[in-house]
């Protein structure tokens, strides 16, 4: 199964574990895939807020 994890450059604290997600920007074999969140991480540390996101493909 396909997956990957990417820590996005802007937090995103509506993001949530088990919703489907589309992705741009990358090769075409990956923007065409429909895609799930399985993992979703948010880390808080002095004047940062970051969110993390593990993807699976095949929704």
């Amino acid at each position: 199964m396909a997956s990957f994890d990417l820590t996005l450059a802007v937090a995103r604290p509506d993001i949530i574990a088990d919703s489907p997600t589309t992705v741009r920007g990358f090769r075409p074999y990956i923007d065409q895939h429909q895609w799930m969140v399985v993992e979703v991480s948010h880390g808080l540390s002095v004047g940062d807020y970051s969110t993390g996101i593990k993807c699976e493909a095949g929704v």
